[in-house]
């Protein structure tokens, strides 16, 4: 793709870079009749979305792009341009798919993760070597199959899925001769291919091998030009180890590969996916508001992208009102909500923070995450929500449902204890320090408040408990 003379971007608004850079791209591609426009995103990305620009076509928006003025200072301009070029190849892979399929194969986000598998995927279709998926169950394994056929020559011919998990074994062979003999130029999906059994691996090797072809049939499949593209949700070289795959096999489609990640690996790509959803199941009338996405970004997702669709879609189509709330989870996907309000034991989170150890905090929600450690290393300050909502950049109101739904306690209920822990500390190590200075040194600025919170943790109070400290000793 040609560059765009820098030097006529300088001075120019980003929105206006942007639409130079998207303009450029459109006029090289299938879409240069495309109305389209711009926006900020309307959700929370690790509560700053502030450089983020959604890219609608047709009204309907197909990626999203972070950009600043900056970039062009720092020659970041040839990356935004490859992005660009791949929200486009997406969105014009996904119509073709739609048109063949009946229905979009879209990978959606902007994580590194998805523009990884989206360069996989450019490169890949250019190829005619066979190519393997690896990847959990649910991921969209099928979506990058099919975004490499209708990416590459072949997509004007057949793509064809063979699902192992669902063949008789006993016609395995005649079922697959007679697929094969119609896909001459087209891609064969095998997917689950770790499900199929010995024997009928072995009877795929031998279609697959020059040598075994034995009958006329199997002779004009020498002949014929079929790419193949395989799947599996296991690491079949581990199979191989474990004698449940052919290593013969094996060797004839491991030529390229990619193994997809897991929803939870990728929840920033969350939000998208659900603006998506509802771009595709609703009149535009209806959103999930932050707490709502709180929630469904904080589950493990352990059918992965399947699972989110199902469950997003139900809410989108049976929710009530113009706004998809934790209520609405909470009564049409309770297994949803109810998980993600169940609180962390708070002995081991105070524990952790007291010793500065955020390993169990770092799959939270990223505001969340961040306030916590805040609160870890300034528990001797001063510290307000606001205070909070600045450094985590995350609204007062939505920090404190963060805390609440995914805790079950407030802030200052979580700084209490957490000072109640370093004061404990700080009588055990310095026992004639008097409970005045102790408890300024801790971030309690008033004796009596501290004296009440400290019996409601302790169930005695600062004096008894350096008492019994002293006669343990």
């Amino acid at each position: 793709m040609d560059r765009l003379n820098i030097q006529e971007l300088i001075g120019k608004h980003e929105k206006q870079i942007l639409e130079s850079i998207i303009y450029k791209k459109l006029g090289e591609s299938a879409l240069k009749k495309a109305t389209v426009h711009f926006g900020q995103t309307s959700f929370n990305i690790n509560g700053d979305v502030q450089n983020k620009h959604s890219f609608y076509y047709n009204k309907k928006p197909i990626g999203y792009i972070d950009f600043h003025e900056t970039y062009l200072e720092n020659s970041l301009l040839n990356e935004v341009f490859e992005k660009v070029d791949l929200l486009v190849s997406r969105h014009i892979t996904n119509q073709i798919s739609r048109f063949h399929l009946g229905k979009g194969q879209a990978l959606i986000g902007s994580s590194d993760h998805i523009l990884d598998i989206e360069n996989f995927i450019k490169l890949a279709s250019k190829s005619k070597h066979p190519v393997i998926v690896e990847g959990y169950s649910g991921c969209e394994k099928q979506a990058v199959a099919s975004a490499i056929h209708y990416s590459s020559e072949r997509r004007g011919n057949s793509f064809y899925e063979l699902n192992c998990s669902s063949l008789n074994p006993e016609n395995f062979e005649s079922q697959l001769l007679n697929l094969l003999s119609k896909l001459n130029g087209g891609t064969l999906f095998i997917s689950e291919i770790e499900r199929l059994p010995l024997a009928q691996q072995g009877q795929l090797i031998q279609l697959l091998s020059v040598k075994s072809h034995i009958n006329n049939l199997s002779k004009n499949l020498n002949k014929t030009d079929i790419r193949y593209i395989i799947s599996s949700s296991q690491n079949l070289a581990n199979e191989v180890k474990n004698n449940r795959f052919l290593e013969s096999l094996l060797r004839e489609f491991n030529y390229l590969k990619i193994k997809m990640p897991s929803l939870k690996d990728r929840r920033n790509d969350i939000p998208y996916i659900l603006n998506f959803l509802l771009a595709e199941n609703s009149d535009g009338n209806k959103l999930f508001t932050e707490q709502a996405i709180s929630i469904l970004k904080n589950h493990h997702w352990p059918e992965n992208y399947s699972e989110l669709e199902r469950v997003g879609i139900r809410l989108i189509v049976l929710s009530k009102g113009s706004q998809i709330r934790p209520e609405d989870i909470k009564k049409l996907a309770p297994e949803i909500f109810s998980e993600d309000i169940e609180t962390i034991n708070h002995k081991i989170l105070i524990e952790n923070l007291f010793n500065s150890d955020f390993s169990q905090i770092q799959n939270l929600h990223h505001g969340l995450s961040k306030s916590l450690m805040y609160l870890s290393e300034n528990y001797h300050k001063e510290i307000t929500l606001q205070n909070l909502s600045e450094f985590s950049y995350v609204s007062p109101s939505h920090l404190s449902f963060l805390f609440r739904s995914n805790l079950g306690k407030t802030f200052k209920q979580i700084l209490a204890e957490l000072r109640i822990e370093k004061i404990k500390k700080s009588f055990a190590e310095y026992p004639h320090k008097k409970i005045t200075t102790s408890s300024l040194e801790v971030g309690f600025g008033d004796l009596s408040h501290f004296e009440k919170i400290f019996k409601k943790y302790t169930k005695m109070t600062p004096r008894e408990y350096k008492n019994k400290l002293k006669e343990s000793l």
